[in-house]
């Protein structure tokens, strides 16, 4: 792809009222090509909004109703901009709802000329729920027909679009980044050597977990690790929990409505308080100049996610740029994203082995320093802002 050729885009993809990592990588990839001297055509479709509590019937068909307006009318938007534009990148969903919403231009696309260039963007892996037979993939490979490639985020997430039948010329893989500017290296030793120095009773860690608050995340796991230190532990530790209360049916398990959810954690938080150690602050999320602070502040990252389709979290790279020891686990795309060299890589996501791995960090300044160093060396060399590309170093 070169814009001497070629320099209008029009880009598809959906906006969130709240956090999305696929939100936020799309915006990342629109700043790259701006920099880049490329036209970016904006078409904007509607998401569904999963943090918003809706009570009754009535609210549901109303909201129900703006969304198909919204929609329509980026429909409108999208055909105009698939005939006039040089480039279409697409960044799909991968619900039913998703799909249709994001593919739609493209199906519009195959009436037209092909020597336009098509590009669908993979953000997450929900992909690996389908079946050869289902009606997501028979669709993708709809959409697919008229695209030049697809891009994912790592090596699972390919063999998976090769066993649904995509060409594996057609895949490029292209990590994640994030506009974190990485610290030095003696801002990290800084970082995980300022406890050794203080005295006794004024040695505390800060420990970190920033996502949505959806339980397959591990959020309700962390919390109780963090009670479970609380009554055990002689450690001090100031522990931030970042995120809004996502309630998802499929991956809720334990609360139902947000009231619950919230209700529990603020339970959790007075209960965890009583102790004279460990001090647990709930920020309902966070962005910008903040979040880049409560990195900074961090010594330990936690994200004890159990998401089956766990992709390549941004807030994981946010942590590798920001000096932090990332504790996480072995699922998705995580694996391939950080090794047990730059990361701590738990087998299981129980509460009591959070607790473990976070205490053994908190009181191992040396092996912190160790892995933070290693994970800001990665983040650096492969997932940097200034190293991405938009497409994979050929496009």
């Amino acid at each position: 792809m070169h814009n001497s050729k070629a320099n209008k885009i029009a880009a598809f993809y959906a906006t969130n009222p709240g956090f999305s990592g696929q939100l936020l990588m799309t915006e990342l990839v629109i700043r790259g090509l701006k920099e880049r001297g490329w036209q970016i055509s904006n078409v904007l479709t509607p998401a569904l909004d999963r943090k918003k509590p809706i009570d009754n019937k009535i609210e549901l068909l109303f909201e129900g109703l703006k969304l198909s307006f919204k929609l329509l009318v980026a429909w409108f938007k999208g055909i105009a901009a698939t005939i006039s534009q040089n480039i279409i990148y697409v960044s799909i969903g991968q619900t039913k709802y998703g799909l249709l919403r994001d593919g739609f231009p493209l199906l519009i696309r195959s009436f037209f000329s092909q020597k336009k260039l098509a590009i669908i963007s993979f953000h997450g892996s929900l992909f690996f729920n389908w079946d050869e037979q289902s009606w997501e993939t028979k669709f993708l490979h709809k959409i697919a027909k008229v695209a030049n490639f697809l891009t994912i985020l790592g090596p699972t997430q390919k063999d998976k679009l090769i066993e649904l039948g995509i060409p594996k010329e057609q895949i490029a893989i292209v990590d994640n980044t994030c506009l974190l500017s990485p610290i030095s290296e003696l801002e990290v030793r800084q970082k995980h050597e300022k406890n050794e120095l203080a005295s006794e009773n004024s040695k505390t860690i800060t420990v970190l977990y920033l996502s949505n608050l959806l339980e397959t995340k591990g959020y309700v796991e962390f919390v109780e690790a963090i009670e479970y230190l609380s009554v055990f532990s002689e450690l001090c530790i100031e522990v931030k929990l970042c995120g809004q209360i996502v309630i998802n049916g499929k991956e809720s398990d334990r609360f139902l409505t947000h009231v619950a959810a919230q209700e529990w954690i603020e339970s959790q938080i007075e209960r965890i308080n009583q102790s004279h150690r460990i001090r647990l602050h709930w920020i309902n999320g966070a962005t910008g100049k903040d979040k880049e602070k409560l990195f900074h502040e961090a010594q330990i990252f936690v994200l004890p996610s159990r998401y089956k389709v766990e992709a390549q979290p941004i807030a994981i790279l946010e942590a590798l740029a920001s000096g932090c020891v990332v504790i996480t686990t072995k699922v998705g795309e995580i694996p391939t994203t950080v090794s047990e060299q730059t990361a701590l890589l738990l087998e299981s996501c129980s509460s009591f082995a959070l607790a473990q791995a976070i205490s053994e960090l908190s009181d191992r300044a040396e092996k912190r320093q160790e892995l933070a160093l290693n994970g800001l060396k990665l983040y650096q060399e492969r997932f940097s802002y200034e190293n991405i590309s938009i497409a994979g170093k050929n496009c």
